[in-house]
C-alpha cells in the first residue's frame, strides 16, 4: 500500500504571507501638503483609497514638499522656513530660514546631498543647502522680477560631479523652474556666468506654467496651468504642446508623474463644485481631455491640496513581521488540533 506523501503547509504559508506583506509595505502612495482648512501632509493610494494624515500640522501653512525615501524623511516648507521630519511626524528638525517669503517649492538632489527651495518677493530667487541644515547659499537671485515659483531637478551620476575654480559645485545636472510665464533652466551648482540661466520657452495669456515635473528621458515637461485650468505637457523646447486635461474650471496646483504606470496625478484646489480634488490622466493623452479621473473628492471647498509627490514609503518592518508571525502560529496550532 502506497503511503501518500504530505508536505507541511506552514513554511509555505509563512513565506507567502511575508511576500504579501513586503509587497504591501512598499506600495507607492501620493503625498501632498494641505495648507487650507486642516494643515498637514496627507497620503492616499494611487487608486484614491486610504486617504489619511501622514503628519498633522495645525496652523503652520505647509507648502512645498519633497521625499527622501532612503532616509525615511519628508522635507517641507512651513511658516516661511524649511523643515524635515520622519514619515510619522517625529524627529522634526528646523533646517533653514527661507530668506524670503513662504517657500513655494522644495526639491532634493540626493546625489549631492542638497535641498533646493524657491522664494518670491524682494528677496526672491532659488536657494539651496545641505540636507543636514548647513551651508545655505543663493543659487539664483531674482528680487521680485519673474521670481521662480516652482522647481524640478535632473541630477546626474556622482561620477560626473566636479568643482570649478570659483568653488561653485557643479553637479552636472540641471535645475528647472517656472515663473508663470515660461520654463527656465541652469546648472544645479548655480549661476557662474551670464549665460547660465536659460529660458527654454515662454507662454502668454491663459497658458500659465505653474507646478512642473520633468521627464528627462523623453525630454518633456509636464505642468499644471493655474490660469487656464489645464494640465499640459511639451518638449523642453516648448514644441509638441499637448493639453492632457481641460475641464473648463479649476485651479490645478501640485503635479506628480508615474512614468512606469503611464499616469499624471495632480491636485486641484477649485475642483467640482469648488471642492479640492486629486485627479489622474494618462501621460500619452489617451484620457478624454474633459474627463480626467477624480481619485479623491474632499467634499469641502475649504480644503486646498497644494504640492504633490509620488513616493514609496515602507511600513515599519517589525509590525509586519509580527503580523506574519501570528499567521504562522495560528496555522501551526490549527494543524496540531
Amino acid at each position: 500500500m502506497n503511503t501518500p506523501i504530505t508536505f507541511p503547509l506552514e513554511p509555505f504559508a509563512c513565506l507567502f504571507a511575508l511576500i504579501a506583506f513586503t509587497s504591501a509595505a512598499h506600495a507607492e502612495k501620493l503625498y501632498y501638503t494641505e495648507p487650507g482648512f486642516d494643515d498637514g501632509i496627507r497620503e492616499l493610494n494611487k487608486d484614491g483609497t486610504g486617504h489619511d494624515f501622514a503628519i498633522n500640522m495645525p496652523n503652520v501653512d505647509p507648502r512645498g514638499l519633497a521625499v527622501d525615501e532612503a532616509a525615511g524623511k519628508f522635507y517641507y516648507s512651513r511658516a516661511g522656513d524649511i523643515y524635515r521630519a520622519d514619515y510619522d511626524g517625529s524627529d522634526e528638525e528646523f533646517l533653514f530660514a527661507s530668506g524670503g517669503s513662504v517657500p513655494t517649492d522644495v526639491e532634493l538632489d540626493l546625489t549631492a546631498g542638497k535641498v533646493y527651495w524657491s522664494i518670491s518677493g524682494p528677496l526672491g530667487g532659488i536657494r539651496r543647502g545641505n540636507l543636514d541644515g548647513t551651508g545655505s547659499v543663493d543659487v539664483l537671485v531674482t528680487q521680485g522680477i519673474l521670481d521662480p515659483l516652482y522647481l524640478d531637478l535632473t541630477p546626474l551620476d556622482p561620477a560626473i560631479r566636479a568643482d570649478d575654480v570659483t568653488g561653485i559645485e557643479i553637479v552636472g545636472g540641471l535645475v528647472y523652474w517656472a515663473n508663470g510665464q515660461g520654463l527656465n533652466t541652469m546648472p544645479l551648482g548655480g549661476v557662474s556666468s551670464s549665460t547660465d540661466p536659460a529660458n527654454l520657452f515662454s507662454v502668454s495669456g491663459a497658458n500659465d506654467i505653474h507646478k512642473i515635473a520633468i521627464d528627462s528621458i523623453a525630454s518633456e515637461v509636464y505642468w499644471t496651468n493655474n490660469v487656464g485650468s489645464k494640465v499640459q505637457k511639451a518638449g523642453l523646447d516648448g514644441t509638441a504642446l499637448t493639453t492632457l486635461s481641460d475641464r473648463g474650471f479649476g485651479r490645478p496646483t501640485g503635479i506628480a508623474l508615474d512614468l512606469a504606470g503611464g499616469d499624471v496625478f495632480w491636485a486641484d484646489t477649485l475642483g467640482t463644485g469648488g471642492k479640492g480634488e486629486i485627479l489622474r490622466v494618462s501621460t500619452d493623452g489617451s484620457t478624454p481631455v474633459a474627463m480626467p479621473e477624480i481619485l479623491f473628492d474632499f467634499g469641502n471647498a475649504a480644503y486646498d491640496p497644494y504640492d504633490l509627490e509620488l513616493a514609496t514609503i515602507p511600513e515599519p518592518a517589525t509590525a509586519l513581521l509580527a503580523v506574519a508571525g501570528m499567521i504562522c502560529l495560528s496555522l501551526r496550532r490549527r494543524r496540531r488540533s
